[in-house]
C-alpha cells in the first residue's frame, strides 16, 4: 500500500525543532569528543539483522500463544460497563438523567472511591474495573452541584456539536470547579452515571502523545502518515500527535513488517529513538505518552494491540513513578476503571529499565528517595504486583539495592547506548524469556 502523505505540521513540531537539532549537534560533536563517554558497554548486544529475525519469530509465537481472554464482566456481573454513544444518544442520556433527579441531586451516584475498584480477569490478562455498579454513596452539595453543572455543559457542546478540551471546560465555571481534579471528577462521574465513554462528550485532554512508524489511518477523511523517513530534513522526524477522538479514525493500516509496539515513558527518549530511525530499523511502532499516557494514548495502543495482534513493550524508568506509569496502561488507571475496556492493554510486557539491570548491566543509578520508598510500599500492596512475580521480585530488588536510574543514565555508558545497545539486548533478552516461559512482566 503506498502510504499517505502528512498535510499537515503541528504547533508542537514546530516548538521542540530547535531542541532536535541541538540534539543532532549534541550527538555529532560528542562521537568526535572524550572517547570514555563513548565506551561501549560489555554487553553481548546482538546485532540488528539478529534482533529483527527474533521480532519475526515472537509476532508468530505472540499471534498463536495467547487465547481469547475472558473479560471480567463474565465474573462481575454488577461492573460498571461503559460504550460508545452517538450524540443523539448522549442528548437523550443526559435529558433522562436531568428528568430523574431534583433541583438539589442527584442524593446518590455510583461510588467511584479506589474502595470499589479492583485488578479483575485472567492471569495474564487483568484489569483494573468499577466493581459494583450497585454501590452508591451520598454526595455532598458542592458535588451535586458540580454534576449537574457538568451535566449542562457537556449537553450544549453535543447539541451545538463543539469539542471542547478539559482546561477550558474547567474555566467555565471556576468559582464553582475550584480546580482541574474536582472538574475531571465531575466528566468520569457522568460518564459512570450515563454508562458513556468520555470520548462520547466532545471533551478530551490538551495534551496527547505521539507515535511514530509504519502506520497510517484518516482523520475525519483526511489521510494521515506515521513513518516519517529519516533524512537530511532533521524536523521531519517527530512522529504524528495522537488525533484527540480515536472514533474519528478510520481506514488503519500497519506496515507488513511491523513485529511490536513499543511504548517509551518520556518525549525526549522518543525524539532519540526516532532521530536515529529506530522505528524503521527495528521494524516497530513508537508511542509516547509523555509521562502519565492520557486517554487517547492508551486507546491507540489497546487498538493496535487488538486489531493487528501486535505485542507490546513498555519502557520506563527504573523507578517508582516509571512503575506505575506502566501499570496504568497496563491495568487501568483507578480515576477511569469504569472504561478500562477499552483502555487498558493487560498484555502489554514491561521491557525495563529492571533494578535488576542496575547490577547486571552495571547502569548509573541515584539513591532512593524516602517519597520513593513509600510509593514502593504502595506498589506492593496492589493486586497487580502480587499476580506478577517478576514485578514483584524486582520491586523487592529495587528496595535492597536502593538505588533508581532514569533512562537517560545509559547516555554515561556511551551517546548511542539506548538504541544500539541496551533496547537490542533488552528486546532479544525479553523476547526469548517469554517464549520460554520464564517472565511474566
Amino acid at each position: 500500500m503506498k502510504e499517505p502523505k502528512l498535510n499537515h505540521r503541528s504547533h508542537k513540531q514546530n516548538s521542540i525543532e530547535s531542541y532536535l537539532l541541538e540534539m543532532a549537534n549534541n550527538s555529532s560533536s560528542a562521537s568526535h569528543g572524550d572517547e570514555n563517554h563513548n565506551r561501549v558497554p560489555n554487553w553481548e548486544t546482538p546485532t540488528r539483522v539478529e534482533v529483527n529475525r527474533k521480532s519475526q519469530e515472537f509476532f508468530l509465537w505472540y499471534g498463536t500463544s495467547h487465547k481469547v481472554y475472558a473479560t471480567p464482566s463474565d465474573k462481575f456481573h454488577k461492573m460498571v460497563k461503559v460504550s460508545e454513544m452517538s450524540r443523539e444518544e448522549v442528548l437523550e442520556a443526559i435529558e433522562k438523567y436531568q428528568k430523574n433527579i431534583k433541583d438539589d441531586g442527584p442524593n446518590t451516584i455510583v461510588d467511584q472511591s479506589a474502595s470499589n475498584t479492583r485488578i479483575a480477569g485472567e492471569k495474564g490478562a487483568k484489569r483494573r474495573i468499577l466493581e459494583d455498579s450497585d454501590k452508591v454513596c451520598r454526595p455532598t452539595q458542592k458535588t451535586r452541584k458540580r454534576l449537574r453543572r457538568a451535566l449542562e455543559l457537556l449537553h450544549s457542546f453535543c447539541k451545538e456539536k463543539v469539542y471542547r478540551t478539559l482546561r477550558s471546560f474547567f474555566y467555565m465555571d471556576v468559582s464553582l470547579f475550584k480546580d482541574q481534579s474536582k472538574t475531571n471528577k465531575a466528566i468520569n462521574q457522568v460518564c459512570v452515571e450515563l454508562r458513556c465513554t468520555r470520548s462520547s462528550l466532545n471533551v478530551f485532554a490538551t495534551d496527547r502523545g505521539t507515535v511514530i512508524g509504519p502506520l497510517s489511518f484518516k482523520l475525519e477523511g483526511r489521510p494521515v502518515n506515521c513513518n516519517i523517513e529519516a533524512g537530511d530534513d532533521i524536523t521531519c522526524k517527530l512522529g504524528q500527535i495522537i488525533p484527540p477522538f480515536m472514533n474519528l479514525v478510520t481506514e488503519m493500516e500497519v506496515g507488513d513488517d511491523v513485529c511490536f509496539i513499543l511504548f517509551v515513558e518520556k518525549y525526549s527518549v522518543f525524539l532519540e529513538l526516532t532521530l536515529e530511525n529506530f522505528h524503521n530499523k527495528y521494524h516497530c511502532i513508537i508511542i509516547t505518552g509523555t509521562g502519565q499516557a492520557d486517554v487517547v494514548t492508551r486507546q491507540l495502543t489497546k487498538k493496535l494491540m487488538d486489531d493487528f495482534k501486535l505485542p507490546a513493550f513498555c519502557l520506563v524508568d527504573c523507578d517508582p513513578s516509571g512503575i506505575e506509569i506502566s501499570a496504568v496502561v497496563k491495568h487501568g488507571s483507578v480515576n477511569m476503571a469504569y472504561d478500562s475496556k477499552n483502555l487498558a492493554s493487560p498484555l502489554m510486557y514491561w521491557l525495563g529499565i529492571w533494578p535488576s539491570d542496575l547490577e547486571t548491566l552495571n547502569i548509573p543509578s541515584e539513591e532512593l528517595l524516602k517519597t520513593d520508598l513509600k510509593k514502593i510500599a504502595a506498589l506492593i500492596k496492589e493486586e497487580f504486583v502480587n499476580d506478577d512475580m517478576t514485578l514483584k521480585s524486582e520491586l523487592g530488588r529495587m528496595v535492597e539495592l536502593q538505588k533508581k536510574a532514569s533512562l537517560e543514565n545509559l547516555s554515561a555508558l556511551g551517546t548511542h547506548c539506548l538504541y544500539r545497545n541496551y533496547l537490542p539486548y533488552k528486546l532479544y533478552k525479553t523476547m526469548n524469556q517469554i517464549m520460554q516461559g520464564n517472565t511474566g512482566a
